[in-house]
């Protein structure tokens, strides 16, 4: 145990029953860190949960740290449905994860994968007929007549801004008086 990482803390640090705690919390060593990081990982709770839940429980310098670098990588999903407005059902192994949008990320492919595959892969799931000797489709380039042509329709999706479909209250303006002592 380095002690002096502790020393500012020292008036924080008490004994009980052989346990070493720090106010309320049981400093765990160096050795059973690891393992402390995996039981709080268990259900994949999310950096802010885990992080709320370690300091309830336990110290040791650097924690959040070492909670950040353990809970930094992503894990590969499949998305199998979509559940409300922004939750996901997400199969991750052999478990399923409801996660939030913002949990979610584009797939990155990797040297081995490349993403003209997964037209491969459509082509085999519909029993698509396909030449061996086609090349890889592309978008044709769009001039900018027919650019311009297509911006200035007015059912054109693109061009509307997106708006909310809530109904808003109209704002109260406050009107101020400086004769009157209150506002409640």
């Amino acid at each position: 145990l380095d002690l002096l990482k502790y020393y500012n803390r020292r008036d924080s640090l008490s004994t009980l029953k052989g346990c070493l705690l720090l106010a309320d919390r049981v400093v765990i060593p160096a050795q059973l860190q690891p393992r402390v990081l995996r039981q709080l990982h268990t259900g994949h709770p999310g950096i802010v949960r885990m992080k709320a839940l370690a300091r309830s429980y336990a110290y040791w310098p650097g924690i959040d740290k070492d909670i950040e670098d353990t809970h930094s990588y992503w894990c590969n999903g499949e998305v199998l449905q979509r559940v409300g407005r922004v939750l996901y059902k997400v199969l991750v192994g052999d478990t399923s994860w409801i996660r939030h949008a913002n949990q979610l990320r584009k797939r990155a492919y990797d040297s081995t994968h490349m993403p003209h595959q997964d037209l491969d892969v459509l082509f085999e799931m519909f029993d698509l007929k396909r030449s061996p000797s086609a090349p890889p489709l592309q978008p044709a380039p769009i001039s900018t007549e027919q650019h311009v042509h297509q911006q200035a329709q007015p059912g054109n999706d693109e061009d509307q801004p997106r708006r909310s479909t809530r109904t808003r209250r109209p704002t109260r303006r406050l009107h101020m008086d400086p004769h009157q002592k209150s506002y409640v």
